[in-house]
């Protein structure tokens, strides 16, 4: 298993031990790039990770109906133990890079309840910045991840957004009617994949989602930031912007449509 985490501090080998950001991760990219490359994708994972006490760290996992509960304990900045009801296991950390952000760690998952075949005892997990990755780092699609697959998980964390939308159909070539334009406040959506339903003041539904997603161009790698519009129902936007990836403020504008998001976070 190999496992990313963001840093609040960097730490190497004889200091400090490292805080790990809190918040949610998901694997909405690896889905995505799985469609992309006509691959079938992996289950969709969530990972949540909240500080319990100093260099403590709660951490919950979640796949469909199936969950995992964990306690990681970074004892000093060459051990820790990850701990469940199954039991708890020890990590040797073998190795840090001040340039990577990285920790090398072995471990047998079997005693703290993780499903994993014994031979896959000598285990790689890395610690470095804002994405966790679970897998052998040299075969991922091998791997086992949280719940037993063979199959690795990449896990990033979200990041938050609030907003707002106007619908108003008088400005849509497609529509007749004489019904006012509303403005709506509200939006929440998160950068991992999150759509939300365009729900009108009154509980009527619009019948468009909106989804922030960040993703990778596939021309060049460039990291970006999609807001895309869906007709309820269809699983190919009407439209959609790139922004640059952590961009404060973005928006569409259809003149029948309007969004408009803030970063939270």
């Amino acid at each position: 298993m190999v496992l990313f985490f963001s840093f609040i501090t960097h730490a190497v080998l004889g200091s400090e031990p490292p805080q790990l950001s809190e918040g949610h991760f998901y694997n909405n990219e690896q889905i995505w790039q799985a469609h992309e490359d006509e691959r079938e994708p992996p289950k969709q994972v969530e990972l949540s990770v909240t500080q319990s006490a100093l260099h403590s760290y709660e951490l919950r996992v979640r796949s469909g109906d199936e969950a995992r509960q964990y306690l990681l304990r970074i004892n000093t900045p060459e051990t820790a133990a990850l701990e469940s009801d199954k039991g708890s296991c020890t990590l040797a950390i073998g190795e840090a890079s001040t340039e990577t952000i990285q920790w090398e760690a072995e471990f047998d998952p079997t005693p703290c309840g993780w499903l994993a075949a014994p031979a896959t005892s000598r285990t790689r997990w890395l610690i470095g910045e804002q994405i966790f990755l679970s897998g052998d780092i040299s075969n991922i699609s091998l791997a086992t991840d949280y719940f037993g697959r063979s199959q690795g998980v990449a896990l990033r964390r979200a990041f938050h957004y609030s907003g707002w939308f106007v619908i108003d159909p008088r400005q849509s070539k497609e529509s007749s009617t004489t019904e006012e334009a509303q403005f709506v406040r509200g939006l929440t959506l998160h950068t991992e994949g999150a759509k939300q339903e365009l729900i009108r003041p009154n509980g009527i539904s619009t019948g468009i989602e909106v989804e922030l997603a960040a993703l990778t161009y596939q021309g060049t790698g460039a990291q970006i930031l999609k807001l895309a519009l869906y007709r309820k129902g269809e699983t190919r936007a009407f439209t959609y912007i790139w922004s640059e990836n952590g961009a404060n403020r973005l928006g569409i504008n259809l003149r029948w449509i309007q969004v408009g998001l803030t970063r939270e976070d």
